[in-house]
Formats: C-alpha cells, structure tokens, sequence
C-alpha cells in the first residue's frame, strides 16, 4: 500500500498533480518538481511513474517505448488531445504493471509521439481505476482493489 500526504495547509483536490506532496520514502516514492513520482515496473522492467490522475491512459513516450522493448508499431494510430495540443499516439495493451504490492494486468496504454512533450512515463487512469484510490485526511492511498 502507498500512502501520500499532502503538506499541512496546502489544499488540494486528488485529481489534481501540480500540488506539493510528502510522500512515504517506505512506498519508494519521491516527490520531484511538485508532482508525485512512484517506482513500479511495466512487466519485469523497472521504471519511475509520474502519478497523473487526469491522464486517460498509461502514457509512455516513444523513446522510453523502445528502451523497454514494447512493440509500439504493433498498436493501432491514433490521436490524443493533450493540454499541450493533438499527439500522434499508438494504442497498446501492457501485459501488466506493478506498483508497490499492486500488480494490475492487460492495462490499457499508448505510446506517444510526441517528442516535445513529457519524457516521463505517467500512470494514469486506466491503472489507477483498477486499484483503490481514496483520500481521507490529506493522505492519499493506493492499495489492492
């Protein structure tokens, strides 16, 4: 189970990424920049995840896509609308992700194309939906459905 507390007097709403956090060191998170990062793995591959609950999907730009080996032309094209303007993205499928003791399977994912944007792979909903995601109290915890 992760646990994430908001510093003392700072609101701010869960779906929100741009607040400052304290974050467990026990949960091997970090906090970087003011958005929460957790490490995890996509199938046996160790990655840093930036925790992004107004992103859709999974998102990992292309460079990073390669270095994992993931088949990013075996997806189908499409577009995403980001903040920063429409992507080219591929849509995949990850065997599975595992953050903590949670490990959540066939989750829905894209590649991104878009070479100016983030290079930080960010876990979105389509893995946050699977799991159980509350906030009482200014704490913030991700456990097993």
């Amino acid at each position: 189970m992760i646990r994430i507390r908001f510093a003392a007097g700072l609101p701010c709403p869960i779906r929100s990424i741009a607040c400052i956090l304290i974050l467990s060191a026990a949960s091997g998170s970090i906090f970087a920049q003011g958005v929460p990062f957790v490490d995890g793995y996509i199938g046996n591959h160790p990655v840093r995840f930036m925790v992004d609950t107004g992103a859709s999907e999974v998102s990992i730009p292309y460079r990073r896509a390669i270095e994992l080996g993931i088949p990013v032309f075996g997806g189908q094209r499409a577009e995403s609308r980001t903040a920063s303007g429409t992507v080219g993205i591929y849509k995949i499928r990850l065997d599975a992700i595992t953050v903590g003791a949670v490990t959540v399977r066939d989750v829905a994912a894209h590649v991104s194309l878009n070479e100016s944007g983030t290079q930080e792979i960010l876990l979105g909903m389509s893995f946050l939906r699977s799991v159980n995601l509350s906030m009482r109290e200014g704490i913030v915890t991700i456990g097993p459905p």
